[in-house]
């Protein structure tokens, strides 16, 4: 019997959360909630708790408090933080408290459930854990999708983070773990794949090629075109157009 504990002040947060997430589906048999660090003492001497979704962010003692409490006492629990800011302070803290993931509010729905069947396989230690990994392959999927539906503008994983509502630092960390590449160095492919296609496909002007494809400055597309593909955009269409 798996349980989570989540503690906001905010209550309408927590109402919704409560309202708007399938616990059980998750895996999770009991559903605590905590306004305060207080409230979440109590309840964490009194129930095994397998999971801790907490905000940072809260009056009186905050959530980085509770955490070092958890830990001068050896709570077993696995944490997922909460917090509006993307500070890389705050990761640091964090990651320094044994934290499992800290996500961005507001957070999606499903995206957080992706999150929680992990953390939750990462404190059962059972076969949870291919849950888990495909949770993190369809994230992955995600991103994939949604670098081919804006490779026409300046994709940053900054970008990317504010609009999965992430830390853009773990979303980078969990790429390269997943496709062995990094989040940048697939961005920068999947812009000269597309402007190949381009290239063979259509007669428009390199120079509005290099918009379509996300580039501001004709010059650092022609280097990075040439750094990947080994001869310039003109230098293509010409080897296309003679095959």
């Amino acid at each position: 019997m798996s349980q989570i504990l989540i503690v906001d002040d905010d209550v309408l947060f927590l109402q919704a959360i409560c309202a708007e997430t399938d616990f059980a589906a998750i895996g999770f048999s009991q559903v605590h909630t905590a306004s305060s660090a207080q409230e979440a003492r109590a309840i964490l001497e009194g129930r095994s708790i397998d999971v801790l979704l907490c905000d940072i962010e809260m009056p009186g003692e905050s959530g980085l408090d509770l955490l070092r409490w958890m830990q001068e006492r050896q709570l077993p629990v696995v944490t997922i933080l909460l917090t509006c800011y993307s500070s890389f302070d705050y990761a640091q803290r964090a990651i320094r408290l044994g934290v499992f993931d800290y996500v961005l509010k507001p957070v999606r729905s499903e995206l957080l459930c992706a999150r929680l069947k992990q953390a939750l396989a990462q404190a059962t230690g059972s076969a949870e854990n291919d849950a888990g990994g495909g949770s993190e392959n369809d994230l992955i999927e995600q991103i994939r999708r949604y670098v081919e539906q804006n490779i026409h503008t300046e994709l940053t994983r900054e970008q990317i983070g504010r609009d999965f509502f992430m830390n853009p630092d773990y979303i980078a960390r969990l790429f390269r773990q997943q496709t062995e590449q990094s989040l940048n160095d697939y961005i920068r492919n999947r812009r000269i794949e597309r402007a190949k296609k381009l290239l063979r496909d259509t007669n428009l002007p390199v120079s509005l090629i290099c918009t379509k494809v996300g580039y501001s400055y004709n010059s650092y597309f022609f280097h990075t075109f040439k750094q990947v593909a080994g001869m310039s955009p003109s230098e293509y269409r010409k080897t296309q157009s003679e095959a």
